[in-house]
């Protein structure tokens, strides 16, 4: 199949992933008929994945079913996750189910070669993780008990921060929040599966150290509510149980703005050198606000 003529100065997202869809079906469709010797792999990588890849692969079937519409939109049944509707819904989409499912291995098998090829060159790779997650995603439709919407998708409370500095009327994002009872009575296995997945792509990890820039000393003294909120980014990875160091990245307002690296369970050495290789190519930690 030979590539269209594309534009060499400007990409035209909408073609691309149309040609890149077309090869990827055409993959499929190729492994379907012959997997090559790798269905042993490919069996493996489903079993060991199975806590989040059907449920993405089912959702990316039925985004596609729905013409890529907001699930919330999709037939009732599968909004609210009906489980005798369910059944027959895998069936019918059972075909794009999997082609869903071996994108993900082929990704996974070439990822973990260029991860190996690059450690052995005694180079690290850098993942981020969102503090949230997007409302039109596989997680949210899959575990709705775990964010704040009711059974039929409705939004009850969304990630959002105040007028500031930056916007006088605030900021809405649209992310749900997190249901924090529900995930504490799961043994925040959610948050260890996704921080788990992360680690096998990733050797460290970046995430905000805080929502917000810091606030003054004494600023938020009659609100302990706002105080605590300010470690909602640092509260999951100590739940977790992983190692995290945070360091400045920034000033804004005169404040720092904190970064805050993971690193594996146990795997302090190589979150120290992150840490420290970071520090060196920047400036941020010798400078100190002016209170």
């Amino acid at each position: 199949m030979n590539p269209p003529a594309f534009d060499r100065l400007k990409i035209d997202y909408g073609e691309v992933i149309e040609y890149k869809t077309s090869l990827n079906n055409k993959a499929y469709n190729n492994f379907k008929s012959d997997k090559k010797g790798l269905e042993k792999e490919y069996s493996e990588f489903a079993a060991t994945n199975k806590d989040w890849l059907e449920d993405f692969s089912f959702f990316m079937a039925a985004k596609d079913y729905h013409n890529g519409v907001e699930w919330t939109k999709w037939d009732k049944d599968l909004v609210v996750r009906n489980k005798q509707a369910l059944g027959a819904w895998k069936i019918k989409l059972s075909d794009r189910i999997g082609f869903y499912s071996f994108l993900q291995f082929i990704f996974h098998k070439q990822w973990t070669e260029l991860k190996a090829y690059a450690n052995k060159k005694g180079i690290n790779i850098i993942g981020d993780i969102p503090i949230f997650v997007a409302f039109d995603s596989a997680d949210v439709w899959a575990q709705k008990e775990a964010f704040s919407i009711n059974k039929e998708g409705k939004l009850l409370f969304v990630a959002g921060v105040p007028p500031d500095y930056f916007s006088d009327d605030g900021q809405l994002w649209g992310n749900p929040l997190y249901k924090w009872d529900n995930h504490r009575a799961q043994g925040f296995s959610w948050w260890i599966q996704r921080l788990r997945a992360a680690f096998e792509r990733f050797d460290v990890l970046l995430t905000p150290t805080a929502p917000e820039i810091a606030f003054s000393i004494g600023e938020k003294s009659d609100d302990p509510i706002a105080m605590k909120l300010a470690d909602i980014c640092t509260l999951p990875i100590n739940m977790a149980g992983i190692p995290g160091i945070s360091l400045p990245c920034g000033f804004s307002q005169n404040m720092p703005v904190g970064l805050q690296i993971l690193a594996k369970p146990f795997d302090e050495e190589t979150l120290l050198r992150a840490a420290y290789t970071y520090e060196q190519a920047s400036e941020w930690h010798m400078m100190r606000p002016t209170l």
